[in-house]
């Protein structure tokens, strides 16, 4: 899996793109050359929230405080 694969992934989970589109958007290939050779040249930054249900979280063993996060 790419980075940019991965960053898609990351992006549908958080609800900004399909899940099904996730890989063939490519979110951080902002450059005509990085969308046409189908690589990453420059680096781009993306910030991405995302709340977390209280089932999903009770075999979590970490401090926490809440269940939202924001990872940039």
């Amino acid at each position: 899996m790419s980075k940019s694969t991965l960053t898609d992934s990351l992006v549908a989970a958080a609800g900004i793109i399909a899940q099904e589109a996730a890989g063939d958007v490519r979110m951080t290939d902002t450059r005509a050359d990085e969308a046409e050779r189908g690589i990453t040249i420059k680096s781009t930054g993306i910030s991405l929230y995302y709340e977390m249900t209280d089932a999903s979280l009770k075999s979590f063993t970490g401090a926490r405080d809440g269940n939202e996060y924001l990872d940039t």
